[in-house]
Formats: structure tokens, C-alpha cells, sequence
């Protein structure tokens, strides 16, 4: 079992080629300051029974500045190729040295991503990785949703100007930016600096935090779990966990500890 579970299978047993039905039984990546609205714009039912809600994911999806249908597929190939640094569009290598982890959780090279493709998708312009992973059946799908979005963010900024209301930018804009750099932290936790191989159980990394964090993370601390069985809900992968923990290569006592460690391993 344990093998199954750590090494990618051929066949649709641990994983599946369709992101639609993917995205309806994992718990998403985490966003410390908004967990909640990731997983809605990958699609994830965890409150709703299982409903497949286009209208709160793509709410969810508006929130963060994601359009779920290039997340899906890129967060499928991520799951399907993790660490293939050809194939895992979620890769961070730039996280294996000092300058470029601390570049990283600037979050600078992350929302540099999401303006660019903001910029090109609304025009029908893929990244040679979007090309890769989005179907071409679903290209026009790519092109509506990043025209829905900037008409929704025309629409809010209009209606601020005209009220003189900087709501939008006291809740939405400043906690999205602010929180994202220890967002952007946690995700390199859990894979930069593993190995660079098709095991599950070596290539993901689990972190041991406290409980308040991994509520709001829908318990992504426990990220070999997740990987190693991505159907398994939130609320099942620490039982999950307890499963693997005796074969999990990489783990770390916190986030603090993870840092440490990880400097501790690129100044060798």
C-alpha cells in the first residue's frame, strides 16, 4: 500500500487526468490569510456537500486573482509531476538558493505571474506552460474568465471612485498583498529542497505546526498526506499522516524550523 501511495501510478488509481474531478476531492494549498477563498477557486466542495459551484469558484477565483480554470489544470500537472522540473509548472528551484528564496517570499515573482497572465490570457496569449497543461478545448474558457475578471475589477474601481471609498483596498487589496509573502514562505515548505524524484513520500515535505494554522491551512501542513492520497478531504489527513509518518523522508518541527534547516543545507 505504502508503495502505491508514494509512487506515481500509470492508471487513475492515485490520481486522475481529469482536474474536474481532481479538484472536487483535494484540500487545497494553503493561504494563511485567506484559506477559505483558495480552496474555493480550485474548486474544492468541502462546506457545500460536494456541489460543483461554478459561481463560488469563480468568486473564490476574483478574490485572489486566479482564474481556476489555468489553476486547475497547472495544480493537476503539479500533483502528476511533482519536483519534474520539465514538467511541474509549480515548481520553486529559484527557493534552493539563498538570493532566490528570500526573492521568492517577497511575493514579487508571484503576483509578477498573476498580472502577466491577467495581461494575456483576456487576448488568448498561453505561456508555453499553460499551453502544455491547458487543453486546447478549454483555451476559450482561459480567454472568458480573465475578461470576466477585469470586468469585475473595472467595475469595483469605478464604483470606488465614484464613492471615494477605499474599501476595496483596506479589505481586499492590502490583506492580499500583505499576506501573501508568508504564504509564499509555507508553500516552499512543502517541496523546495526535497528530493527530485517520482516518490511521494520523498519529494513532499510535512511540517508539524500548531493547530489554529493547520485549520485555516484545511490541514496542508500535512502535505505528503495530501500528495501521497489527494482524495483524501481535509479532515482525514491526519489519520493519514499517523499512516505514513514512519515512511516520510522530509519533515520539520514548524515553519521557523523549516527555514533554519533549509539555510542551514544551502550553506553547505
Amino acid at each position: 500500500m505504502l508503495s502505491h501511495l508514494g509512487n506515481r501510478s500509470g492508471d487513475d488509481g492515485g490520481y486522475t487526468n481529469d482536474p474536474r474531478r481532481f479538484d472536487r476531492c483535494y484540500s487545497p494549498p494553503l493561504q494563511v490569510f485567506a484559506a477559505l477563498l483558495q480552496s474555493g477557486s480550485q474548486g474544492v466542495d468541502l462546506l457545500v456537500g460536494g456541489a460543483d459551484s461554478n459561481s463560488h469558484i469563480l468568486a473564490f477565483g476574483l478574490v485572489l486573482m486566479l482564474p481556476p480554470t489555468v489553476f486547475r489544470y497547472q495544480h493537476t500537472a503539479h500533483h502528476r509531476y511533482t519536483q519534474d522540473i520539465d514538467r511541474d509548472p509549480q515548481m520553486i528551484p529559484i527557493g534552493e538558493r539563498p538570493w532566490g528564496f528570500a526573492y521568492y517570499a517577497s511575493a514579487v515573482p508571484y503576483f509578477q505571474g498573476i498580472l502577466s497572465g491577467l495581461l494575456r490570457q483576456p487576448f488568448g496569449r498561453l505561456s508555453p506552460a499553460e499551453r502544455r497543461d491547458v487543453p486546447p478545448a478549454m483555451h476559450a474558457v482561459v480567454r472568458r474568465e480573465a475578461r470576466l475578471f477585469w470586468c469585475v475589477y473595472l467595475l469595483i474601481a469605478a464604483v470606488s471612485v465614484h464613492f471615494e471609498s477605499w474599501l476595496a483596498v483596506q479589505l481586499w487589496l492590502v490583506p492580499r498583498v500583505a499576506g501573501e509573502p508568508l504564504m509564499r514562505v509555507i508553500r516552499m515548505s512543502e517541496h523546495v529542497g526535497c528530493a527530485r524524484v517520482p516518490s511521494m513520500l520523498e519529494n513532499t515535505r510535512t511540517v508539524f505546526t500548531i493547530a489554529p494554522l493547520r485549520l485555516l491551512a484545511w490541514n496542508m501542513a500535512y502535505h505528503t498526506a495530501h500528495h501521497a492520497l489527494p482524495q483524501a478531504p481535509f479532515f482525514r489527513l491526519a489519520a493519514l499522516d499517523a499512516v505514513l509518518r514512519g515512511h516520510v523522508v522530509e519533515t520539520r518541527d514548524g515553519y521557523v524550523d523549516f527555514v533554519r534547516t533549509h539555510f542551514r543545507r544551502m550553506a553547505r
